[in-house]
């Protein structure tokens, strides 16, 4: 037996999570852990929440509908960003404990090792792919002003600068939106990854419960024994018995597990959905009217903003649904238990497993709808369609 312990990914999300003030690792009351904070506080106060309300003010004074559908691609994202960066703040404790839950989960045999090892090789090159699509969005942001025929910043925003006529406020804030977008792009990235990670571990784990289950009889006997119903001895079904009563008690902590990781992350959610719409449509306004070959680098800044965020709604819907499918195939796990051919305890245990899996572990989205594939097809529906309105105004 041995714990999961920390991965490659999961080294590389907490190692970003704590350059970034979000992820202490000094003892709390000391010195350190203060500084740490004060750091913290004043890093994202700076080039999180100034950096946002900048955009947000920069917003209200345009007027043009093709600058207005440009700003609101980087504005909500960014306000996206900032409600995930207080969630993260509000819900540090529980998210630092559901991070050590699925790490702790020990795996009983080399199967299960390699098992594991398999299913998260998806994820790892996923979230490659994850942080390199972001910032190739970032460095044609970078490079657009210095191509531009007038003078520009990376985004549209205000700031207490006269940028269009003094060359030294341009620089500054030409320099404050790149340090400010290099941090946003790659947090916010690990912050979508961070509970795709706990997500995809727990769906991991409730696939490994199911084989502990459909091989629980395989412990005392082989299926040939079960299959002629001979006798199995007293202490042979006290054991298999209490190896019931584990897998259920591990079935309850990993609804709990559950639970938690939708009450640490439900309104990052909720927030990243209600915006990633809107900001789909402005990109694939903004494409309609953008030639590549005119203009290649603004053109591959959007293609690479859109496949960013379709990713980064993908992910937290893809895993929550793989939560939904991994809990209701446990039923059919525990029916394949070999349950007939034991005692009339393990009966009633595998009766109260049945029952508990009649409700199908579902994270829900500010209690409203379920993470799902199909909220994300809605979503994508809801772009499409606020596309066809802007298109013909």
């Amino acid at each position: 037996m041995k714990i999961i312990g920390d991965s490659k990914l999961s080294k590389v999300l907490v190692f970003y999570f704590f350059i970034c003030g979000l992820w202490s690792k000094f003892p709390p009351n000391t010195i350190a852990a203060t500084l740490y904070t004060i750091v913290s506080y004043t890093m994202h106060f700076t080039l999180s929440f100034c950096y946002t309300g900048f955009m947000v003010v920069g917003l209200l004074f345009i007027s043009d509908v093709d600058q207005i559908t440009l700003s609101i691609c980087v504005t909500f994202t960014c306000v996206a960003y900032v409600a995930k960066i207080f969630n993260f703040y509000w819900h540090n404790v529980g998210m630092k404990n559901c991070f050590k839950s699925v790490n702790d989960f020990v795996l009983e045999n080399e199967f299960e090792s390699e098992f594991l090892r398999t299913r998260m090789e998806p994820l790892r090159k996923i979230a490659l792919l994850y942080y390199i699509i972001p910032n190739v969005c970032g460095v044609t942001a970078y490079l657009k002003p210095l191509f531009a025929a007038k003078t520009e910043l990376p985004f549209l925003g205000w700031y207490p600068l006269d940028w269009t006529n003094n060359s030294l406020h341009y620089w500054i804030a030409y320099v404050y939106q790149i340090i400010g977008i290099l941090i946003e792009i790659n947090l916010n990235v690990t912050m979508e990854l961070f509970p795709s990670y706990l997500m995809h571990m727990l769906s991991i784990q409730m696939e490994i419960l199911g084989f502990r289950l459909q091989r629980i009889s395989s412990s005392i006997c082989d299926s040939d024994v079960l299959i002629q119903d001979i006798a199995i001895s007293r202490s042979e079904q006290q054991l298999v018995v209490q190896e019931m009563v584990e897998l259920l008690k591990l079935h309850q902590h990993m609804d709990k597990l559950a639970e938690s990781i939708e009450q640490n992350f439900t309104m990052a959610f909720f927030a990243q959905i209600c915006l990633s719409g809107t900001v789909m449509c402005c990109i694939a306004y903004q494409l309609t009217y953008t030639s590549p070959i005119e203009n290649i680098i603004q053109y591959c800044f959007f293609v690479s903003f859109l496949m960013g965020v379709v990713i980064q709604i993908f992910l937290p819907c893809y895993f929550g649904n793989e939560i939904m499918l991994t809990s209701a195939a446990l039923s059919n796990h525990v029916y394949s238990s070999s349950w007939h051919s034991f005692s009339l305890k393990y009966r009633k245990l595998v009766i109260t497993f049945m029952e508990r899996l009649k409700r199908t572990r579902t994270l829900l989205v500010g209690k409203l709808f379920p993470l799902s594939l199909d909220t994300f097809t809605s979503i994508v529906y809801f772009a499409y369609r606020l596309y066809a309105v802007i298109g013909t105004t």
